[in-house]
């Protein structure tokens, strides 16, 4: 548990901090500030109180999926690279009413490797038709103000969260020019209101160069009224657009279509379909039975060291039999 008192030793104390990391910390102080931090990392951190950043140094900021509150964030003009993971539903009032009376052990939850933590984040395979929105029903969401302008100066941004988001669409609102932003990386709240908040960015990143979008939520329909009539944006070096995206997913046409009309060839498009919980569960049994076939190979192998061509027959005739009978 991290108090006020804690952190303000930082720029006191400490005037030589350049990194610092926080992983499923307690905060209970208004502000983080350091003029020599120049990476900070938040990883699920419980924000009890508003909680403000100053950091003018800061050139790298990950803050993913923080509880209760999103931090925000002020004074951080030399940030090159930032990541942004928000979830709508550990954000609000409500949320907090929920826990207050609970021991703080209950919001500790396993975790496993730290090093794969953030990728595990960036890039989830669960899909949902749940919207943030839906989930709130009218409760306030707290904190995050100012998280996009302040992010105005990066290179690099990745903003991930689901349909729906809030945070992102109402700062969004304030949106400036992003005129150092080469690379861009966007979630599926981007895909709201005909597109709008990926057409935004579009609009005020003159110099991007690559785009990501990773799309993860199933739509068996597009909806009938998104309209492109209109949307322009300029985007002269921008050289790849990667799509990641369930299957089938019919909003690619379009997005492909919105590219094409603003001067952004087809052969610059690449669609990357990723596996849905769905299709991953009727590839369970195939993938349980090659895991068995590879410790039968593994075994045979360490038993007879002169004979590895017999094992990898063995291995293949299992193989063979399980799908052809």
């Amino acid at each position: 548990m991290l108090r006020d008192k804690t952190l303000m030793q930082l720029s006191s104390q400490c005037p030589s901090l350049e990194v610092l990391e926080l992983k499923e910390c307690f905060l209970y102080a208004p502000q983080i500030s350091s003029a020599s931090l120049i990476s900070l990392t938040m990883v699920e951190c419980r924000i009890m109180a508003d909680l403000s950043i100053a950091a003018p140094s800061l050139v790298s900021l990950c803050c993913v999926i923080p509880y209760h509150r999103a931090p925000s964030f002020e004074n951080l003009g030399s940030l090159a690279t930032g990541t942004i993971m928000l979830n709508d539903s550990f954000l609000h009032d409500k949320f907090e009413y929920k826990y207050k009376d609970r021991d703080e052990d209950a919001f500790e939850c396993d975790s496993g490797d730290d090093s794969d933590s953030d990728d595990d984040h960036c890039d989830s395979d669960t899909d949902t038709d749940l919207r943030t929105s839906d989930i709130l029903d009218g409760a306030k969401v707290l904190g995050g103000q100012n998280v996009i302008r302040s992010l105005s100066n990066a290179t690099s941004l990745d903003l991930i969260a689901d349909a729906g988001e809030l945070i992102l669409n109402r700062e969004l609102e304030i949106c400036q020019i992003f005129s150092n932003l080469k690379v861009l990386t966007l979630g599926e709240w981007c895909m709201a209101a005909d597109f709008y908040p990926l057409v935004s960015f579009l609009q005020h990143a003159p110099n991007l160069e690559s785009l990501f979008l990773k799309l993860k939520t199933d739509h068996e329909e597009i909806e009938d009224n998104i309209r492109l009539e209109g949307i322009s944006f300029a985007c002269k070096n921008l050289t790849m657009v990667k799509i990641k995206c369930p299957k089938d997913d019919e909003r690619v046409p379009v997005l492909t279509q919105m590219f094409m009309a603003n001067g952004i060839p087809i052969e610059k498009i690449d669609v990357c379909h990723r596996q849905t919980r769905k299709t991953c569960e009727l590839l369970l049994p195939y993938l349980n039975v090659i895991v068995f076939a590879m410790r039968v190979l593994h075994h045979l192998l360490a038993w007879l060291k002169n004979k590895a061509t017999k094992a990898v027959v063995f291995a293949m005739r299992v193989l063979s039999h399980y799908y052809f009978g």
